[in-house]
């Protein structure tokens, strides 16, 4: 399960699409996060890890520097992460464009996806277009539910006090839920809370 923060466009740059898949011709459209420290790494009852990173242009200027807080605990049908960034703007100031992709993301089992009869065209805000082709669907059993009522690819794009995604793996349901804290959802630091329900 990968786990990632990052947004799609901070004065008009991309940090979520960036990839070794970009032409070096187009670098200059995106953005790229250095790790420069871990601050703290613990193990015991609760795990704990802070880790000091750089979001910085295709020239190497920082705009920010985000101090993440990665909180992990939980018992035998349950997991939880509580994630807490605090962006800090080093050279000016710096604009969070209105963008669809951004800020948490958690990558899940091929099981937890949507089952998908077609193949769909994605495109990012510059126009850049990512065909997924349609595959086998045996044991896709997954379906996106928001916190405005939304289902499935409708919730896809949409802004959420939650989002929960459940489906079935190895004959156990599993839930994964995204929540923010509502009292300081709207201020820096951001805190987001993943939650892994494992229970049978």
């Amino acid at each position: 399960m990968g786990l990632w923060f990052n947004y799609g466009n901070v004065d008009s740059l991309d940090f979520w699409n960036n990839s070794s898949a970009i032409p070096a011709d187009k670098k200059n459209s995106y953005g790229h996060i250095i790790v420069q420290k871990i601050v703290k790494a613990e193990s015991g009852n609760k795990g704990n890890l802070e880790v000091i990173s750089e979001w910085k242009d295709n020239k190497g200027n920082t705009l920010l520097s985000e101090d993440a807080i990665y909180i992990f605990f939980g018992d035998k049908n349950s997991r939880t992460v509580d994630h807490i960034s605090t962006l800090t703007a080093v050279n000016g100031p710096v604009t969070f464009n209105d963008n669809k992709e951004g800020m948490f993301a958690i990558r899940v089992d091929r099981a937890l996806e949507m089952p998908s009869t077609e193949s769909l065209i994605f495109t990012d805000d510059k126009g850049n277009p990512t065909t997924v082709k349609a595959t086998d669907n045996k044991g896709v059993t997954g379906m996106y539910i928001s916190s405005n009522g939304n289902k499935g690819d409708a919730v896809w794009g949409t802004r959420n006090e939650w989002v929960v995604l459940s489906g079935v793996k190895d004959k156990i349901p599993v839930s994964l839920a995204i929540l923010t804290i509502p009292k300081i959802r709207v201020f820096l630091p951001m805190h987001m809370h993943a939650v892994m329900d494992c229970s049978q």
